[in-house]
């Protein structure tokens, strides 16, 4: 009972915390996010539309973002993460995708690859199928704006979570 109590009030302090943090806005650049926007091959549905409002107003506000997209599979979350992750980058943020899977940090890994490299944005992959796991990790800490995509065990290492301003997981297959 009393770790309960102990896990609720440390739960409630860290909330208080958060609630009175703030961060660096992010800018939205127009003419850029276009050109990014000119690479996705599909029309934004009225709800991925409402969501990408949401989340950019969430991005470019002072306070920090908590925000839950929930939704059925191809519908377009990833899309609203790429749209999230590009503008942190151009923000110059460093970005943490945490992914449930190593099938799905792949497949992250991939679409993120393609989409951001053309802008000259790096990404990185770990995962227990990921060579040189420790390579992979020391580039992201060292590298300019970039995205990092692995499974749990990145939520562990704490230059990871200091380096990043944006940090996305996804947990498609938790929710099944």
């Amino acid at each position: 009972l009393n770790s309960a109590k102990e896990y609720v009030k440390n739960l409630v302090d860290n909330y208080a915390l958060r609630q009175s943090s703030l961060k660096k806005p992010c800018i939205q650049r127009k003419d850029l996010f276009s050109l990014f926007l000119s690479n996705f091959k599909y029309k934004d549905t009225r709800d991925q539309k409402q969501s990408w409002q949401e989340v950019l107003l969430d991005l470019c506000s002072k306070a920090p973002m908590d925000r839950l997209l929930c939704g059925d599979v191809g519908f377009g979350k990833t899309e609203i993460a790429m749209r999230a992750t590009f503008t942190a980058l151009y923000n110059n943020k460093s970005v943490l995708v945490l992914s449930p899977t190593t099938i799905l940090t792949q497949q992250l890994f991939e679409c993120f690859g393609e989409r951001l490299s053309p802008f000259g944005y790096d990404c990185y992959i770990v995962s227990r199928l990921t060579k040189n796991s420790n390579n992979q990790i020391e580039s992201f800490l060292k590298a300019p704006p970039s995205v990092l995509i692995g499974t749990h065990s990145v939520a562990r290492n704490p230059l990871l979570l200091k380096k990043v301003g944006l940090f996305i997981v996804d947990e498609e297959h938790r929710f099944g």
